[in-house]
């Protein structure tokens, strides 16, 4: 199985080395690397034409006509890779040497659409900071249209079939533009979204990257230990829950719309999934009630029993963490307790 590795460059050369030369250090050496690059003024371009002569595989280098952005230029890289899998990979972080060999073995499970590891989280000079982004939770391979066990799943960290219809409509080419934002914004949130439709998601928790965090860093993410995740789990109420109860409902409606041009499989996958989202709005807004700040205890408990007689507070709910969810419901938005502990 052939990967492609897909790479947006842009004034990269202060680490770009380093993570050329692990992608070189792969025991399971890519297909090609497609890097297309944003209008770099720096020493990138000589950088890649260097590592081109001695890197054991094709290196294809495009000039971007016009600036694309981070989020369009991966996706324009993307859309010129061969491979089986395609691999997005930043320019200043680390792979560790198995890291491609792991993440194929995956897809021997030909339902598997994406893959994601852990990474570790280092500072500019390569130094722990004792923080996984992102976190897999345990080795696991979710089912479509279930929520994986983890957080913070970023570019870097996902292989993924080059099958996956990633304009939806496969009649189109892949452009920035075929994002539904504001529901989809960035490059990697569309291919879980898609992945989580037309397939199963692999999870690896082994870290197979060094994911460097420096000043020039496009993304800023904090690493979270389980503590910040309760504490913040715990923090969302009624509005959190009607925003995503009407984030759901656009995601179904924009299925809906957007369809037409799939083959009759993925037709089938997104009909499944423009029902799963509506369910999932119509849980989440049940959940609100539940924390309506005017809604009479008889109201709030109604609400819970509903959610419960939906399978919401189950190992397979659309809208929380199962037992977990029930219990922050109950203690937080039935009886009140945190009010009253302030109190």
């Amino acid at each position: 199985m052939k990967i492609s590795i897909a790479m947006a460059s842009y004034n990269g050369e202060r680490f770009l080395r380093e993570q050329l030369e692990s992608i070189a250090q792969q025991t399971l050496k890519p297909c090609e690397l497609i890097v297309t690059d944003d209008g770099s003024t720096d020493r990138t371009p000589e950088i890649f034409a260097e590592f081109s002569q001695s890197a054991g595989f094709p290196v294809r280098f495009i000039r971007n006509e016009k600036r694309l952005g981070f989020v369009g230029n991966f996706m324009k890289a993307a859309s010129l890779c061969t491979g089986d899998l395609i691999a997005f990979c930043d320019q200043d972080d680390v792979w560790l040497s198995h890291k491609l060999a792991r993440c194929a073995a995956c897809f021997r499970d030909d339902s598997v659409m994406l893959a994601i590891h852990s990474a570790e989280m280092v500072n500019e000079n390569l130094k722990p900071l004792g923080v996984q982004f992102p976190k897999a939770y345990r080795d696991a391979v979710v089912p479509s249209l279930t929520p994986a066990p983890g957080h913070g799943f970023s570019g870097f960290a996902m292989v993924f079939r080059s099958s996956l219809p990633l304009a939806l409509d496969e009649r189109h080419p892949w452009t920035a533009e075929v994002l539904p934002s504001p529901i989809i914004f960035d490059h990697d949130q569309w291919i879980y979204f898609l992945s989580n439709i037309f397939g199963k998601t692999a999870l690896i928790q082994e870290s197979l990257a060094l994911y460097r965090r420096h000043g020039s860093t496009v993304t800023s993410p904090k690493g979270q230990s389980m503590g910040d995740i309760t504490a913040r789990s715990l923090s969302v109420g009624n509005e959190s829950y009607i925003e995503k109860a009407e984030l759901a409902a656009q995601r179904a409606s924009y299925l809906e719309q957007s369809c037409a041009g799939l083959s009759e499989k993925n037709r089938i996958s997104a009909l499944r999934a423009i029902e799963h989202y509506r369910k999932t709005a119509e849980s989440y807004l049940v959940r609100a009630r539940i924390y309506q700040k005017d809604a009479s205890l008889k109201a709030r408990l109604e609400s819970t029993i509903q959610l419960l007689a939906r399978g919401e507070y189950g190992g397979r709910s659309r809208i929380g963490s199962g037992p977990r969810s029930f219990a922050k419901d109950v203690c937080i938005g039935v009886l009140k307790l945190r009010r009253l502990a302030q109190g």
